[in-house]
């Protein structure tokens, strides 16, 4: 099988070492806009009877990038790929997850069905909450995980000193097994919404804190 990463160039450096490390082919994709600021994108390599992987971050202006994944797919698509698959470190709009109240968007399940020039879609520990697999949302979805990794970078940057902290309940799908994997207690905060920008976070008065206190989430924005 004949692969070509293709990377945005916001991921450029992360899109060579994987090339680097499977010994498949690399190109960055051209990236431009017309003056009315639609994209316009180009593959530096022919695309044709290989597996084409689009890799990129959707974080941060989402919705631009959103489009610029799709045209990518595209063009491989066009081009003669033999499968395209986009490989995104983040994915957007997972939180939204179901209609929270009368009239508003359940905007995960129509934002997943853009996808359609892919085959496949991989994210990094994306946000799950109702919806506990990537695969509820698109048969083509999957999920991978960097906890692992996140367990050694802590355990070698911050020997015993330090106490994991989840903000809310919903992070314990992460804090809590970095924590056993190091051997540590974790401490989740109770969290409560009352807009997408304001909240309060308590904590269990009994539970103390040691030198370092790391924070284990998907999404930090508030």
């Amino acid at each position: 099988m004949t692969v070509l990463i293709a990377s945005f160039p916001e991921t450029e450096q992360l899109g060579r070492k994987v090339a680097k490390l499977l010994k498949v082919e690399y190109t960055t994709i051209l990236t431009e806009t017309f003056p009315d600021s639609e994209y316009h994108l180009a593959l530096k390599k022919d695309p044709k009877n290989k597996t084409v992987v689009v890799l990129g971050s959707l974080c941060r202006n989402p919705d631009d990038k959103l489009i610029a994944a799709i045209l990518a797919g595209g063009i491989a698509r066009d081009y003669g790929a033999k499968k395209v698959v986009l490989m995104s470190t983040y994915f957007p709009y997972l939180r939204q997850d179901k209609h929270f109240f009368k009239y508003d968007s359940f905007s995960s399940k129509h934002i997943i069905r853009l996808f359609t020039n892919f085959d496949h879609l991989i994210t990094i520990d994306p946000h799950l909450h109702r919806i506990k697999k990537m695969s509820g949302f698109s048969y083509k979805a999957e999920s991978i995980s960097a906890i692992t990794l996140i367990a050694q970078y802590i355990k070698k940057q911050f020997k015993n000193d330090f106490t994991i902290v989840g903000p809310d309940e919903e992070s314990a799908q992460w804090s809590q097994p970095i924590a056993r994997m190091l051997g540590q207690e974790v401490v989740v905060l109770k969290k409560t919404r009352f807009s997408a920008t304001k909240i309060s976070v308590r904590q269990d008065v009994s539970k103390t804190f040691k030198k370092n206190v790391i924070i284990i989430d998907d999404i930090i924005s508030t």
